[in-house]
């Protein structure tokens, strides 16, 4: 089988002698302290020489690790592989150790290769062997490349170790230290705030869910909901949340989204599995062994993670809600805050996975809020049709599932405030 590469947009990456000054490229950008904050930019200043560019990397991961807005949110304390406290005293492939808040284990394997490389099986092996052990409990590999053999990928599937590829790692961060000398360095990163248009949409759903326990938002394609759901979700202060989507690419993005731009403390876990999704709906990612971070769809995991104190958050695909619920009821808690994205998809018949969330004796909650652009709602006669087959189907204009609609911007207003481009017609003859 030959190897399978994710290729990046931009040049390989090189690696110029370390007495030699580089230049800011064009599509590089700067922080206000001068900070370059592209990450080609911070490899290019690692030595020529392998060995030492390998512990320079190494030294880099560890400074990601400390700052990236998701991993940072889940790990107490990092180490280099010598410096771990129960360092064995010999290199077995693991590079660095990571305690999480939790106090499992992570091991953690560097890998610093041109970007125009596949990485093959007999380079992880050590790593995974090693790994394994009952000592460590997660498993992570970082490269600087998105190359990976066919038996590679299958080797960390099974192995279930997260892969955080070159093109993870770029987009990450937005701002990193200039070069390796300045590791030290941890630049603030920018943080989005609300517009005037989301924080009108906050105030309304805010104000509405003290009187509502189910409402809905609508909000035009690209005028920021997941962020409005953010700044509303950090404005009510729940305890717990669950945040429902439909696919792997929309919950990495949410999560990422949220983790950059959040100003709360919280832990958060990953709920979704490649059995549970609709592959049509995960372009570009369709399989969980391509997202950068862990997940489970385990009740018994699930429901350990509501155990702990503190903020916590679940980002759930809808095809895997029923596992949470299954959670939910195995320690007998309840999310204090449900936020459905593209919640149009909850429309139809009742008893599709989708409609998990719409049944309190299934995922309690105090308050849900339903989000999208679209809402879909069934006519009457369409109602009455799918009643005479013995089929019941819920419409978003039925307050008593879905709540009133609390606040919404339509894409004609979304126009009318400059917040999205006007659209045209265009007629393609064939």
């Amino acid at each position: 089988m030959s190897d399978i590469s994710r290729k990046s947009e931009n040049s390989f990456i090189t690696f110029p002698p370390s007495n030699t000054a580089t230049p800011i490229r064009h599509n590089e950008r700067v922080s206000e302290s001068g900070q370059i904050s592209d990450f080609r930019a911070l490899l290019s200043t690692l030595s020529p020489d392998a060995l030492t560019r390998g512990k320079q990397f190494e030294r880099v991961v560890k400074w990601w690790l400390e700052n990236d807005p998701r991993q940072a949110r889940q790990i107490e304390k990092v180490w280099l592989w010598d410096d771990w406290p129960d360092y064995p005293g010999r290199d077995i492939g693991i590079d660095l150790v990571a305690r999480l808040l939790d106090g499992s284990l992570m091991a953690v394997q560097a890998k610093c290769v041109d970007e125009s490389r596949s990485i093959p099986k007999s380079e992880l092996d050590s790593f995974v062997s090693a790994a394994s052990s009952s000592v460590f409990k997660h498993k992570m590999l970082v490269a600087t490349t998105d190359g990976l053999s066919a038996n590679a990928q299958r080797m960390l599937a099974d192995q279930h170790v997260v892969r955080v590829m070159l093109s993870d790692l770029e987009t990450s961060v937005d701002v990193w230290p200039s070069s390796i000398d300045h590791l030290d360095q941890h630049p603030v990163q920018p943080k989005a705030t609300p517009r005037p248009h989301q924080q009108q949409a906050i105030s309304d759903v805010t104000t509405g869910m003290s009187d509502h326990d189910r409402g809905q938002l609508i909000m035009a394609c690209g005028t920021g909901k997941t962020l409005t759901a953010l700044w509303i979700t950090e404005q009510l202060k729940p305890a717990v949340t669950l945040v429902l989507v439909p696919s792997l690419n929309l919950l990495s993005q949410t999560l990422s989204e949220w983790s950059k731009n959040t100003t709360s403390n919280w832990s958060y876990l990953c709920v979704c599995s490649d059995d549970t999704v609709n592959k049509s709906d995960d372009q570009p990612i369709s399989t969980v062994d391509e997202l950068p971070f862990e997940v489970t769809t385990s009740p018994d995991d699930i429901a350990h993670f509501l155990k702990h104190s503190g903020t916590r958050i679940i980002f759930s695909t809808y095809q895997s809600s029923a596992r949470v619920a299954q959670a939910q009821h195995l320690i007998g808690t309840k999310f204090n805050l449900v936020i459905c994205d593209e919640a149009h998809r909850l429309t139809g018949k009742t008893d599709a996975d989708y409609a998990t969330v719409l049944d309190n004796s299934k995922i309690v909650a105090d308050k849900r809020l339903f989000m999208t652009a679209t809402p879909r709602t069934y006519t009457p006669a369409a109602k009455s049709k799918a009643e005479d087959r013995g089929v019941e189907i819920t419409s978003m204009d039925d307050e008593t599932v879905y709540g009133p609609v609390l606040h919404k911007l339509s894409f004609g207003e979304a126009i009318k405030q400059d917040l999205l481009s006007d659209y045209r017609v265009l007629i393609v003859g064939v």
